[in-house]
């Protein structure tokens, strides 16, 4: 079995750790996040997904009030139509 290093509270294997050292803890959860709605689209099907993923944010923003504003704010900064085509371009 490979040896393992934490990095947080999260143990990863040491294949590179000099590039580990570069990501940061909301890259890893936002990752996880990603994964985990992805697996879950897998086994339960869209809709569920969706259901999980509207809840989530719903209970983020009770138990946080104020990220809501905030992120709204950030929102009004992006322009979604660029990341939708940088994801594509990402595909090739």
């Amino acid at each position: 079995m490979d040896e393992m290093f934490e990095y947080d509270s999260l143990k990863m294997p040491p294949k590179s750790p000099s590039k580990m050292k570069n990501i940061s803890e909301s890259t890893v959860a936002v990752y996880i996040i990603l994964t985990l709605l992805i697996q879950m689209k897998s086994a339960m099907g869209l809709e569920s997904m969706l259901e999980y993923m509207s809840d989530y944010r719903a209970t983020m923003e009770k138990h946080n009030p104020k990220i809501k504003s905030a992120v709204k704010k950030a929102m009004a900064l992006l322009v979604i139509e660029r990341f939708l085509r940088n994801a594509g371009n990402n595909k090739k």
